[in-house]
């Protein structure tokens, strides 16, 4: 578990993305088989291990430590879990790797479960037993996502990130096929006809640059959709779909998986309304269409919608266009359509998981709000709530990442500690006097959220140091944008 918690701790406080990933090829090279398969599917939720509730814990607790010394350093550290890695009176020196874990946790019976958790922690150092309560209390909680795991998989064996999404879903924990090839001691699984996700094609935010060399003769135009990219694989009677991502979201969109078609890979865009606008297929009728350009590829998809038309797919309307400023009038009118900008695609450009696709999307509109809580998070990030009066009541409208310069993020500190009314853990509350201007795409309601909105893509821009809270206060503004 050593080579596991010093991977967790990593993750933890890296940075930025490409630290995450240096640190997670030097982990695949250098981990044994087949804890490094373990890991990569933790990390990619691959595997569901039983979980170990706060009453299991506050009952291993009570056996084991001090109730008063437990009690006081739960109200310091603020984790139930950390408080039991850092008092638990075990004496590390097991040998206990995470393939053995993760088996145990799989084969074990509700009935010994406890039992199994406080024999591991009997055998694990601090460190580790913060780990290892991790992963039984809901996942290392690490911000890495499953895309970043193939591509530092892919980097490690030398090879496209799309290699290894394609026999990704055709292989089982711990994938040792995988990684049998990946380091060079096999041959490529094979996915035995079975649904797999094929990388779409990515998009880029477009420049200044690629406007004078847009023309409508080389080039289509789409609205970009405000919702969530899905693509939906139907083979050998099996139905999928696949997010952005290339997790498997079926079990939760079983309503789609029911209407794609035997023979297909449709690439689309998932609406709030539940109706999915589909903009490319990559294969129809069992034949892998991804070399062929994207204008070939739009008509088979057309002819595919009208042959077989299925409730909630429909095609993405191209927008007709001739200059530059056609397409600046259809960016300035995108929300009246339920979009968040339009994309400008190659239509003489075969697939690729490349970022062939350009994305103009509306600018992001900008308020202030006034700082209600503040949050250090694992991995180091400051993350702040912010909040508009409803009422007689301050309510939560978004919760932003506080990334600012250094000198401001160090007046931003000394001003949480000189402000601070009440703590919750992790969680402080200040006063409600300090305003931050925030950009976001959006405004949409929620129901059962207190102030009956949030921002949507919420990001700080700056803290407003000598702006008076209460001109901020007033949500009505905000009220007039949802949607």
């Amino acid at each position: 578990m050593r080579a596991h918690a010093d991977l967790v701790d990593r993750l933890s406080h890296a940075p930025d993305k490409s630290y995450r990933h240096a640190i997670l090829v030097d982990y695949f090279r250098h981990a044994p088989s087949p804890d490094c398969g373990w890991v990569a599917a933790v990390l990619t939720g691959e595997i569901g291990l039983p979980r170990v509730g706060p009453a299991a814990l506050k009952r291993l607790a009570a056996e084991r430590l001090d109730e008063t010394l437990f009690t006081w350093s739960r109200d310091y550290v603020g984790d139930l879990g950390e408080t039991i890695a850092l008092l638990w009176p075990g004496l590390p020196g097991g040998d206990l790797c995470i393939a053995d874990v993760v088996q145990e946790l799989i084969e074990a019976e509700k009935s010994t479960l406890s039992a199994l958790v406080a024999n591991c922690l009997d055998k694990l150092d601090t460190r580790e037993r913060w780990a290892f309560l991790r992963l039984v209390t809901g996942g290392p909680r690490v911000p890495v996502s499953a895309l970043e795991v193939k591509q530092a998989l892919a980097e490690f064996g030398g090879t496209d990130t799309s290699a290894v999404e394609e026999v990704w879903h055709s292989l089982t924990p711990p994938y040792e096929p995988l990684f049998a090839w990946l380091g060079g001691r096999g041959e490529k699984p094979r996915t035995g006809g079975l649904p797999v996700f094929h990388p779409p094609v990515a998009a880029r935010p477009i420049e200044e640059s690629d406007l004078n060399l847009i023309e409508s003769s080389e080039y289509f135009a789409e609205w970009k959709w405000d919702g969530a990219r899905v693509q939906l694989v139907g083979l050998n009677g099996a139905r999928r779909v696949f997010s952005r991502e290339g997790d498997d979201i079926t079990a939760a969109h079983s309503e789609l998986s029911a209407l794609i078609l035997e023979g297909t890979v449709l690439d689309g865009e998932l609406l709030a309304s539940g109706e999915v606008r589909l903009f490319d297929i990559l294969v129809a009728e069992a034949r892998d269409l991804r070399p062929e350009p994207y204008d070939n590829r739009r008509s088979r998809l057309q002819s595919h919608l009208e042959a077989d038309p299925v409730l909630k797919l429909s095609l993405s309307p191209l927008l007709a266009y001739t200059t530059v400023d056609d397409l600046k009038s259809y960016r300035s009118r995108a929300s009246e359509y339920g979009a968040i900008g339009i994309m400008v695609k190659p239509r003489h450009v075969p697939w690729s998981p490349r970022e062939d696709w350009l994305a103009w999307n509306i600018d992001d509109r900008r308020t202030s709000a006034v700082l209600l809580y503040c949050e250090r998070m694992r991995n180091g990030t400051l993350e702040l709530t912010l909040g508009r009066l409803r009422g007689n009541a301050l309510a939560p409208v978004g919760r932003v990442r506080a990334d600012l310069p250094e000198d401001e993020m160090s007046k931003l500190h000394d001003w949480i500690s000189e402000n601070r009314t009440d703590r919750f853990g992790p969680v402080q509350q200040v006063r409600p006097d300090l305003v931050c201007e925030v950009a976001f795409s959006a405004v949409d309601t929620a129901t059962r959220r207190k102030a009956g909105l949030v921002l949507r893509n919420p990001k700080l821009l700056r803290i407003l140091w000598d702006m008076p809270a209460d001109a901020v206060m007033d949500i009505s503004e905000l009220t007039g944008l949802a949607r």
